[in-house]
């Protein structure tokens, strides 16, 4: 997946320090089809430098590497990962990321 990738040693300091953006991160599995079918929709996400007006990045978590479970415990507020794909967005308040609900299709992430 050439966007970027997070892990339990980069995502404070890429993530939860960076105050000028909105960080859409996606907590994904590798062996997952929704997964897979998602990473090529970020693939196009991640090439738009400024989405309505904000500075907006876009990564994710593989949740299959155990080291990353840090991640999982200890930035993601209090909404828990429970499935693959799953997607948090860290805009203005970092410690409390708000869970997307929609379709993971480029427009409604959108």
């Amino acid at each position: 997946m050439p966007y970027n990738y997070l892990d339990y040693k980069t995502f404070k300091s890429t993530v939860i320090d960076d105050k000028e953006n909105v960080w859409i991160v996606a907590y994904m599995d590798p062996v997952c089809g929704g997964c897979k079918k998602l990473s090529e929709v970020y693939q196009t996400l991640n090439k738009k430098p400024n989405l309505s007006g904000r500075k907006i990045k876009f990564g994710y978590v593989d949740v299959s590497e155990a080291a990353n479970n840090m991640i999982l415990t200890s930035y993601c507020g209090t909404t828990k990962v429970q499935y693959t794909p799953t997607i948090m967005i860290y805009g203005k308040d970092k410690a409390n990321p708000v869970e997307y609900n929609g379709d993971y299709t480029e427009p409604n992430i959108l």
